[in-house]
């Protein structure tokens, strides 16, 4: 049996991650004007780790088929919490 290494495993759960966030957003109808502004995507965790690159994959994949820009916003620190407070 082979094992599949941790890159392709983050990579397919990037793409199984966007595909699944794409089907949930759907096709927008041409009355809808959102996101008007760029939309922000907290991330819990420090930059660079597993959770900021697959957040950043799907912003630029959502951003990409909507044609509004999403950026992501890292807030560490006591374990995630302040993620939720800064929303």
């Amino acid at each position: 049996m082979s094992q599949i290494g941790r890159r392709h495993f983050i990579k397919g759960a990037a793409a199984l991650t966007c595909a699944t966030a794409l089907q949930a957003i759907g096709a927008p109808s041409s009355a809808d004007a959102w996101p008007s502004k760029p939309v922000r995507v907290i991330v819990p965790l420090a930059a660079g780790g597993g959770l900021d690159y697959v957040a950043r994959q799907c912003a630029q994949v959502v951003s990409s088929n909507l044609g509004q820009q999403f950026y992501v916003e890292n807030h560490t620190g006591a374990g995630g919490p302040w993620a939720w407070i800064s929303r």
